[in-house]
């Protein structure tokens, strides 16, 4: 018996707004992406309950799945917002977001060609400095620290008050951010440590 499967292209839940704009840092939205909440009150909530048991394998196999879990959402979360909103999106005025979420999640404005206006010439220097910034190719690890943070002020929500600098390495190395090659795939934690 065979079964006929559509062949359509997935469809991403539309839970994000439209608008990134005038957003400090689009982590602010990626809280409530789909599960994430779920899986940093698990994670808040595992924690709490082995920080004073001895850990094992089995222990410590649970707390990385979880914390697996949450690293993956991040690439989906960027896919869905690329998915969604036109390449170039970034170069509005009312972006607000730090360069290396904007290289993130927009990477292809990279391939965009040089927006050239007579009355605006500082539009031509944003595209030159956010394509060189692209090439440079350390916004990853920059997006990983912030992802990093994230993580460590959503752990002192849920009371556990004991994160700072060797949690921040862990999560930024969790942190998977989808770049194109030769950019690395493994995350480091970016100098400077959590803020």
């Amino acid at each position: 018996m065979n079964y006929l499967l559509a062949s359509l292209p997935p469809t991403w839940a539309r839970e994000l707004p439209r608008n990134l704009l005038h957003l400090e840092s689009v982590l602010e939205r990626f809280t409530y992406f789909e599960g994430v909440q779920s899986l940093v009150q698990s994670l808040a909530g595992f924690l709490q309950s082995v920080a004073s048991r001895q850990r094992n394998r089995k222990i410590n196999d649970r707390r990385e799945d979880i914390e697996q879990a949450l690293g993956f959402q991040l690439p989906v979360f960027a896919a869905s917002i690329q998915a969604s909103l036109e390449p170039g999106w970034t170069r509005d005025p009312e972006c607000r977001l730090p360069l290396c979420e904007q290289l993130w999640l927009d990477p292809e404005r990279a391939g965009l060609p040089i927006r050239e206006h007579p009355e605006s010439p500082e539009w031509t220097q944003q595209d030159l400095e956010f394509n060189a910034a692209y090439e440079f190719g350390d916004w990853p690890d920059q997006v990983a620290g912030r992802f990093a943070n994230w993580v460590n002020a959503q752990l002192r929500e849920a009371g556990l008050t004991a994160v700072g600098d060797a949690e921040y390495k862990h999560w930024a190395k969790q942190a998977i951010v989808d770049a194109a090659w030769p950019v690395s795939l493994q995350r480091r934690a970016p100098p400077g440590g959590q803020t």
